[in-house]
């Protein structure tokens, strides 16, 4: 099977910091005023990722076998596990 790596960046360019959630694992982060998340994401099945932006949020929604992995300045900060 064939996996897509793809890649996003996020920029909160509100002036506070915000949460992204991480679906279906439940998880989250911070992200300060002015700063960058990369997002690389493994899909296993299928190539969907879906990002909500809220007012003070945001979610990234992933397949719940896929890699999701968060970098901020260049260091790993968050990693999906397998729900299934």
């Amino acid at each position: 099977m064939m996996i897509n790596r793809q890649e996003f960046e996020l920029v909160n360019s509100l002036p506070d910091a915000i949460t992204i959630w991480f679906e279906p694992w439940a998880e989250s982060m911070q992200l300060e005023s002015g700063g960058v998340v990369q997002l690389v994401y493994l899909p296993k099945k299928e190539n969907l990722l879906c990002i909500e932006y809220e007012t003070n949020a945001i979610t990234v929604y992933g397949i719940p076998e896929s890699s999701l992995t968060a970098f901020l300045n260049g260091e790993q900060v968050w990693q999906s596990y397998s729900s299934s």
